[in-house]
């Protein structure tokens, strides 16, 4: 009988351990957003065109998203920009809100990026702030304004400046365009419903109760702050809000009003998911605030805002709802999402002009 050696027992060993291994690992999963790596570095390609206001553009928005999100801790990383030919405020906020969280959560990541082709985009993002997000030095222009973001920290000690620096832009927009048959009261009434619409609309898009149980793409506990972004062209006023937290459909329906004022509603929102439901529960509310206390608060507010102006829409995207209200036609639509939006996006648009109108961005 062949004598046994000690590298003989070593591969007895490895092999048995390769075997135990095998029986306890988990079954490969696909995932197909996670993007290959060369020598180290992963490359993600935008879309041509960034927007929320279509399912297809949508959808591709939340690809790209979902992209970030699987990069490694402290991987080297490509943004591709230069197919992008067509961007959306609204979308410009997402991606940024979720670049910036990149880039806290992994301070060591070394990310490099390749401009669009097209310069007018290309000066767009740079009036953003988005280039300087990445590391390029901000270049200011006048008659346009960064995207900002406010943290839960800042606005619990009182610490908004750039929010305050938000308001002063719209307040700026709105003066220089005499608005249609209105006094300066009007123009009053128009800046203090801006205001208030940036000040509550984060109230309760980071409950504490509800983190655990309704998570979003980004794990809320780490990071918890509200993104701004604001345009000015051509006589109308593009304003949108972001937050990452649980969304509007599960903060509303921990209210004390939200059972009873469902029911009394349930009739009028048949062909909607629930989530579509809750949003309309919630301006509902805002609505019969409205007239018996003389003003509404957040979401209300914003919808009053756009009501009173001649070509105002609104845009409400929140967990697998979303909202559309135009002013001209007084016409509201709700649609439904396959998947859970990241957090919850607001715009909305009013035009300071006459001659200004359907402000859509579809």
């Amino acid at each position: 009988m062949k004598k046994r050696k000690a590298s003989d027992l070593n591969r007895e060993r490895i092999s048995r351990r390769r075997a135990a291994y095998c029986l306890t690992r988990p079954p490969y999963k696909y995932n197909p957003y996670s993007t290959p790596s060369v020598l180290g570095r992963h490359t993600i390609t935008l879309p041509n065109t960034l927007s929320v206001f279509s399912s297809n553009t949508r959808e591709k928005l939340y690809i790209l998203l979902r992209q970030l999100r699987e990069i490694p801790l402290t991987s080297k990383l490509t943004l591709d920009f230069s197919n992008l030919s067509k961007i959306k405020i609204s979308a410009v906020l997402v991606l940024f809100a979720h670049l910036e969280i990149l880039l806290e959560n992994n301070r060591n990541s070394r990310l490099i990026w390749k401009k669009p082709a097209d310069p007018t985009i290309d000066a767009k993002l740079s009036e953003l702030g988005l280039w300087a997000l990445l590391g390029e030095k901000y270049r200011p222009v006048e008659g346009a304004i960064r995207i900002c973001s406010v943290s839960s920290a800042q606005n619990q000690i009182d610490e908004k400046q750039p929010l305050r620096d938000a308001i002063n832009y719209a307040k700026n927009a709105i003066s220089s365009y005499e608005m249609p048959d209105s006094p300066e009261d009007t123009d009053n009434a128009s800046f203090a419903a801006i205001s208030e619409s940036f000040t509550n609309v984060w109230q309760h898009a980071y409950a504490e109760d509800l983190q655990k149980s309704h998570p979003t793409l980004i794990n809320p506990s780490k990071i918890q702050k509200w993104w701004i972004a604001q345009t000015h062209i051509d006589g109308q006023l593009f304003m949108a809000v972001y937050d990452v937290g649980v969304g509007i459909p599960f903060s509303t329906r921990r209210r004390p009003w939200y059972k009873f004022l469902h029911s009394d509603i349930l009739h009028t929102l048949k062909g909607m998911n629930s989530d579509s439901r809750d949003i309309q529960t919630a301006l509902a509310y805002g609505t019969s605030r409205y007239k018996q206390q003389g003003r509404g608060n957040g979401l209300p507010t914003m919808k009053r805002f756009v009501e009173i102006n001649p070509n105002g829409e609104l845009c409400i995207i929140s967990g697998k709802g979303v909202y559309k209200y135009k002013s001209k036609d007084n016409r509201e639509e709700f649609s439904n999402l396959e998947s859970s939006y990241p957090g919850t996006l607001i715009q909305w648009n009013i035009a300071l002009t006459e001659d200004h109108g359907n402000a859509d961005e579809d």
